[in-house]
Protein backbone atom coordinates (compact mmCIF):
# COMPACT_ATOMS: atom_id res chain seq x y z
CA UNK A 1 0.00 0.00 0.00
CA UNK A 2 1.30 3.46 -0.89
CA UNK A 3 1.23 6.69 1.11
CA UNK A 4 -0.94 8.32 -1.55
CA UNK A 5 -3.65 5.68 -0.92
CA UNK A 6 -3.62 6.56 2.78
CA UNK A 7 -3.81 10.24 1.88
CA UNK A 8 -7.09 9.65 0.04
CA UNK A 9 -8.76 8.61 3.31
CA UNK A 10 -8.95 12.09 4.79
CA UNK A 11 -6.95 14.37 2.50
CA UNK A 12 -3.98 14.49 4.85
CA UNK A 13 -1.15 16.88 4.12
CA UNK A 14 1.84 14.84 2.92
CA UNK A 15 5.45 15.95 2.76
CA UNK A 16 7.83 13.61 0.97
CA UNK A 17 7.27 10.56 -1.23
CA UNK A 18 3.58 9.75 -1.85
CA UNK A 19 4.61 6.53 -3.63
CA UNK A 20 6.40 5.04 -0.61
CA UNK A 21 5.15 1.49 0.10
CA UNK A 22 3.90 0.90 3.65
CA UNK A 23 2.83 -2.28 5.43
CA UNK A 24 1.20 -1.14 8.68
CA UNK A 25 1.07 1.41 11.48
CA UNK A 26 2.74 1.40 14.91
CA UNK A 27 3.97 3.72 17.63
CA UNK A 28 7.27 5.37 16.72
CA UNK A 29 9.42 3.34 19.13
CA UNK A 30 8.31 0.00 17.70
CA UNK A 31 7.64 0.92 14.08
CA UNK A 32 9.58 -0.89 11.37
CA UNK A 33 11.11 0.73 8.32
CA UNK A 34 8.05 0.21 6.11
CA UNK A 35 5.39 1.03 8.74
CA UNK A 36 3.79 4.38 9.50
CA UNK A 37 5.20 5.62 12.81
CA UNK A 38 2.87 7.53 15.15
CA UNK A 39 5.06 10.31 16.57
CA UNK A 40 3.92 12.44 19.49
CA UNK A 41 6.88 14.82 19.13
CA UNK A 42 9.95 15.66 17.06
CA UNK A 43 12.19 13.55 19.30
CA UNK A 44 10.23 10.42 18.36
CA UNK A 45 10.36 11.43 14.69
CA UNK A 46 14.16 11.50 14.81
CA UNK A 47 14.56 8.21 16.69
CA UNK A 48 12.12 5.99 14.81
CA UNK A 49 13.31 3.54 12.15
CA UNK A 50 10.20 4.17 10.05
CA UNK A 51 10.53 6.16 6.85
CA UNK A 52 6.93 7.41 7.01
CA UNK A 53 5.70 9.31 10.08
CA UNK A 54 2.21 10.42 11.18
CA UNK A 55 2.37 13.54 13.35
CA UNK A 56 0.70 16.82 14.19
CA UNK A 57 1.32 19.75 11.79
CA UNK A 58 4.59 21.54 12.48
CA UNK A 59 7.63 22.68 10.59
CA UNK A 60 10.49 20.18 10.78
CA UNK A 61 13.42 19.40 8.51
CA UNK A 62 13.70 15.71 7.71
CA UNK A 63 14.24 13.30 4.85
CA UNK A 64 11.37 11.12 6.05
CA UNK A 65 7.92 11.22 4.47
CA UNK A 66 5.49 13.01 6.79
CA UNK A 67 1.71 12.60 7.01
CA UNK A 68 0.17 15.47 8.94
CA UNK A 69 -2.98 14.79 10.99
CA UNK A 70 -4.82 18.09 10.67
CA UNK A 71 -7.66 17.50 13.18
CA UNK A 72 -6.59 14.83 15.65
CA UNK A 73 -3.53 12.57 15.74
CA UNK A 74 -5.47 9.92 17.67
CA UNK A 75 -8.40 9.88 15.23
CA UNK A 76 -6.06 9.81 12.23
CA UNK A 77 -4.13 6.84 13.65
CA UNK A 78 -7.34 4.86 14.21
CA UNK A 79 -8.62 5.72 10.74
CA UNK A 80 -5.42 4.42 9.15
CA UNK A 81 -5.37 1.28 11.32
CA UNK A 82 -8.97 0.44 10.40
CA UNK A 83 -8.10 0.94 6.73
CA UNK A 84 -5.28 -1.62 7.03
CA UNK A 85 -7.78 -4.05 8.60
CA UNK A 86 -10.19 -3.53 5.69
CA UNK A 87 -7.38 -4.28 3.24
CA UNK A 88 -6.35 -7.42 5.21
CA UNK A 89 -2.94 -5.90 5.97
CA UNK A 90 -3.68 -6.04 9.74
CA UNK A 91 -5.92 -8.23 11.91
CA UNK A 92 -8.74 -7.07 14.19
CA UNK A 93 -8.19 -9.34 17.20
CA UNK A 94 -11.16 -7.91 19.11
CA UNK A 95 -13.71 -9.88 17.06
CA UNK A 96 -15.77 -12.55 18.83
CA UNK A 97 -14.52 -16.14 18.84
CA UNK A 98 -16.39 -19.38 18.20
CA UNK A 99 -15.03 -21.44 21.09
CA UNK A 100 -14.71 -25.20 21.31
CA UNK A 101 -15.04 -26.87 24.73
CA UNK A 102 -13.16 -29.99 25.79
CA UNK A 103 -14.90 -30.39 29.14
CA UNK A 104 -12.27 -28.34 30.94
CA UNK A 105 -11.50 -25.12 29.03
CA UNK A 106 -12.68 -23.16 25.99
CA UNK A 107 -10.44 -22.60 22.97
CA UNK A 108 -10.40 -21.60 19.29
CA UNK A 109 -9.77 -24.41 16.83
CA UNK A 110 -6.43 -22.97 15.63
CA UNK A 111 -4.82 -23.11 19.11
CA UNK A 112 -1.15 -24.16 19.08
CA UNK A 113 0.23 -25.55 22.34
CA UNK A 114 3.57 -27.09 23.27
CA UNK A 115 4.17 -30.30 25.19
CA UNK A 116 3.81 -30.48 28.99
CA UNK A 117 1.70 -27.30 29.10
CA UNK A 118 -1.25 -27.48 31.50
CA UNK A 119 -4.50 -25.50 31.21
CA UNK A 120 -6.80 -25.00 34.21
CA UNK A 121 -10.59 -25.08 34.49
CA UNK A 122 -12.73 -22.41 32.78
CA UNK A 123 -9.88 -20.87 30.79
CA UNK A 124 -10.80 -19.06 27.55
CA UNK A 125 -8.25 -19.04 24.72
CA UNK A 126 -8.94 -16.98 21.57
CA UNK A 127 -7.92 -17.49 17.96
CA UNK A 128 -4.39 -17.28 16.59
CA UNK A 129 -2.89 -18.09 20.01
CA UNK A 130 0.44 -19.91 20.33
CA UNK A 131 1.43 -21.28 23.77
CA UNK A 132 4.89 -22.79 24.23
CA UNK A 133 6.19 -25.77 26.21
CA UNK A 134 6.04 -26.34 29.99
CA UNK A 135 3.59 -23.50 30.60
CA UNK A 136 1.05 -23.31 33.43
CA UNK A 137 -2.23 -21.51 32.76
CA UNK A 138 -4.24 -21.36 35.98
CA UNK A 139 -8.08 -21.53 36.27
CA UNK A 140 -10.21 -18.62 35.09
CA UNK A 141 -7.55 -17.07 32.83
CA UNK A 142 -8.59 -15.33 29.60
CA UNK A 143 -5.99 -15.41 26.81
CA UNK A 144 -7.51 -13.40 24.01
CA UNK A 145 -6.82 -13.62 20.30
CA UNK A 146 -3.40 -12.94 18.83
CA UNK A 147 -1.43 -13.78 21.99
CA UNK A 148 2.00 -15.36 21.65
CA UNK A 149 3.36 -17.13 24.75
CA UNK A 150 6.87 -18.58 25.00
CA UNK A 151 8.14 -21.59 26.95
CA UNK A 152 8.00 -21.98 30.76
CA UNK A 153 5.44 -19.19 31.23
CA UNK A 154 3.11 -19.04 34.24
CA UNK A 155 -0.21 -17.14 34.17
CA UNK A 156 -2.02 -16.88 37.53
CA UNK A 157 -5.70 -17.34 38.35
CA UNK A 158 -8.24 -15.04 36.70
CA UNK A 159 -5.69 -12.91 34.84
CA UNK A 160 -6.49 -11.45 31.43
CA UNK A 161 -3.86 -11.49 28.71
CA UNK A 162 -4.60 -9.36 25.62
CA UNK A 163 -7.56 -7.43 27.00
CA UNK A 164 -8.88 -4.93 24.46
CA UNK A 165 -6.62 -1.90 24.25
CA UNK A 166 -9.26 0.71 25.19
CA UNK A 167 -7.58 3.41 23.10
CA UNK A 168 -9.73 6.54 23.43
CA UNK A 169 -10.16 9.26 20.82
CA UNK A 170 -12.66 11.95 19.87
CA UNK A 171 -14.69 11.89 16.66
CA UNK A 172 -17.24 14.71 16.08
CA UNK A 173 -16.94 15.62 19.79
CA UNK A 174 -17.90 12.08 20.84
CA UNK A 175 -15.51 9.90 22.82
CA UNK A 176 -14.93 6.59 21.03
CA UNK A 177 -12.93 3.46 21.80
CA UNK A 178 -10.53 1.61 19.51
CA UNK A 179 -9.83 -1.97 20.63
CA UNK A 180 -6.52 -2.38 18.83
CA UNK A 181 -4.76 -4.34 16.11
CA UNK A 182 -1.65 -5.25 18.12
CA UNK A 183 -0.90 -8.46 19.98
CA UNK A 184 0.45 -9.40 23.40
CA UNK A 185 3.74 -11.32 23.56
CA UNK A 186 4.91 -13.07 26.74
CA UNK A 187 8.46 -14.22 26.16
CA UNK A 188 10.13 -17.31 27.71
CA UNK A 189 10.01 -17.63 31.48
CA UNK A 190 7.55 -14.80 32.13
CA UNK A 191 5.40 -15.09 35.25
CA UNK A 192 2.06 -13.29 35.62
CA UNK A 193 0.33 -13.29 39.02
CA UNK A 194 -3.36 -13.65 39.83
CA UNK A 195 -5.88 -11.03 38.76
CA UNK A 196 -3.54 -9.03 36.51
CA UNK A 197 -4.65 -7.39 33.25
CA UNK A 198 -2.39 -6.95 30.22
CA UNK A 199 -3.85 -5.06 27.26
CA UNK A 200 -3.08 -5.95 23.67
CA UNK A 201 -1.39 -3.27 21.59
CA UNK A 202 -3.54 -0.63 19.96
CA UNK A 203 -1.01 -0.34 17.12
CA UNK A 204 2.25 -2.05 18.20
CA UNK A 205 2.61 -5.25 20.25
CA UNK A 206 2.55 -5.27 24.04
CA UNK A 207 5.70 -7.20 25.02
CA UNK A 208 6.82 -8.67 28.36
CA UNK A 209 10.50 -9.65 28.15
CA UNK A 210 12.14 -12.94 29.12
CA UNK A 211 12.02 -14.01 32.78
CA UNK A 212 10.21 -10.87 33.93
CA UNK A 213 7.78 -11.27 36.81
CA UNK A 214 4.40 -9.54 36.98
CA UNK A 215 2.87 -9.75 40.47
CA UNK A 216 -0.83 -10.05 41.42
CA UNK A 217 -3.30 -7.31 40.44
CA UNK A 218 -1.04 -5.40 38.06
CA UNK A 219 -2.46 -3.36 35.15
CA UNK A 220 -0.33 -3.03 32.01
CA UNK A 221 -1.67 -0.75 29.28
CA UNK A 222 -1.60 -1.16 25.52
CA UNK A 223 1.65 -0.98 23.52
CA UNK A 224 3.80 -1.24 26.67
CA UNK A 225 7.19 -2.94 26.45
CA UNK A 226 8.91 -4.41 29.50
CA UNK A 227 12.46 -5.71 29.22
CA UNK A 228 14.08 -8.87 30.54
CA UNK A 229 14.37 -9.89 34.20
CA UNK A 230 12.13 -7.09 35.47
CA UNK A 231 9.95 -7.24 38.60
CA UNK A 232 6.59 -5.45 38.63
CA UNK A 233 5.07 -5.64 42.13
CA UNK A 234 1.39 -5.81 43.08
CA UNK A 235 -1.02 -2.95 42.27
CA UNK A 236 1.35 -1.19 39.87
CA UNK A 237 -0.28 0.61 36.93
CA UNK A 238 1.66 1.14 33.69
CA UNK A 239 -0.06 3.36 31.13
CA UNK A 240 -0.02 3.02 27.35
CA UNK A 241 3.14 3.09 25.21
CA UNK A 242 5.48 3.16 28.22
CA UNK A 243 8.84 1.44 27.75
CA UNK A 244 10.79 -0.20 30.56
CA UNK A 245 14.34 -1.49 30.23
CA UNK A 246 15.99 -4.65 31.57
CA UNK A 247 16.40 -5.63 35.25
CA UNK A 248 14.16 -2.81 36.47
CA UNK A 249 12.07 -3.16 39.64
CA UNK A 250 8.80 -1.25 40.17
CA UNK A 251 7.44 -1.65 43.70
CA UNK A 252 3.80 -1.72 44.79
CA UNK A 253 1.23 0.94 43.93
CA UNK A 254 3.60 2.93 41.73
CA UNK A 255 2.17 4.48 38.58
CA UNK A 256 3.89 5.02 35.23
CA UNK A 257 2.50 7.63 32.84
CA UNK A 258 1.89 6.94 29.15
CA UNK A 259 4.74 7.52 26.64
CA UNK A 260 7.39 7.42 29.41
CA UNK A 261 10.68 5.52 29.05
CA UNK A 262 12.36 3.95 32.10
CA UNK A 263 15.91 2.71 31.59
CA UNK A 264 17.80 -0.41 32.63
CA UNK A 265 18.57 -1.29 36.27
CA UNK A 266 16.15 1.29 37.69
CA UNK A 267 14.42 0.91 41.07
CA UNK A 268 11.04 2.64 41.40
CA UNK A 269 9.92 2.63 45.04
CA UNK A 270 6.33 2.09 46.15
CA UNK A 271 3.67 4.72 45.39
CA UNK A 272 6.02 6.67 43.13
CA UNK A 273 4.43 8.62 40.29
CA UNK A 274 6.63 8.35 37.18
CA UNK A 275 5.72 11.20 34.83
CA UNK A 276 9.07 11.69 33.04
CA UNK A 277 11.79 9.61 31.41
CA UNK A 278 14.17 7.92 33.87
CA UNK A 279 17.81 7.20 32.86
CA UNK A 280 19.59 3.91 33.55
CA UNK A 281 20.58 2.99 37.07
CA UNK A 282 18.46 5.48 39.03
CA UNK A 283 16.63 4.82 42.31
CA UNK A 284 13.55 7.02 42.44
CA UNK A 285 10.60 7.63 44.75
CA UNK A 286 7.83 10.07 45.64
CA UNK A 287 5.21 12.02 43.67
CA UNK A 288 7.86 13.80 41.57
CA UNK A 289 10.05 10.74 40.84
CA UNK A 290 13.10 12.29 42.51
CA UNK A 291 16.26 10.41 43.43
CA UNK A 292 15.33 8.23 46.41
CA UNK A 293 17.88 9.85 48.77
CA UNK A 294 16.61 13.33 47.87
CA UNK A 295 13.02 12.26 48.52
CA UNK A 296 13.98 10.86 51.94
CA UNK A 297 15.79 14.11 52.80
CA UNK A 298 12.69 16.10 51.86
CA UNK A 299 10.48 13.92 54.04
CA UNK A 300 12.89 14.34 56.95
CA UNK A 301 12.73 18.14 56.60
CA UNK A 302 8.93 18.11 56.47
CA UNK A 303 8.75 15.94 59.60
CA UNK A 304 10.75 18.55 61.51
CA UNK A 305 8.43 21.45 60.61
Amino acid sequence: MRVEQINELADFHVSGRPDFEITGIAYAAGAGKTEIAIAENVSELRKTKAQVVLMRPQFVKTEKTLIFAVESLEKAAVMIAEYFVQKDECVDYSQNVDYLFNGKYYYAEDLKMGEKTTIGQNVFIGRDVDIGKNCVIRPGVHINSGTQIGDNVYVGDNSIVSADSYYRYYDDNHLKIFHGIGRTILEDGVSVGAGSVIQRGAFSDTIIGRYSGIDDMVKIGHDVTIGENCVIVSQVGIASNAHIGDRTIIYGQAGVRNNVTIGNDVVVYGKTSVTKNIPDGRNISGPYAWEHKKELQLRAKISRL
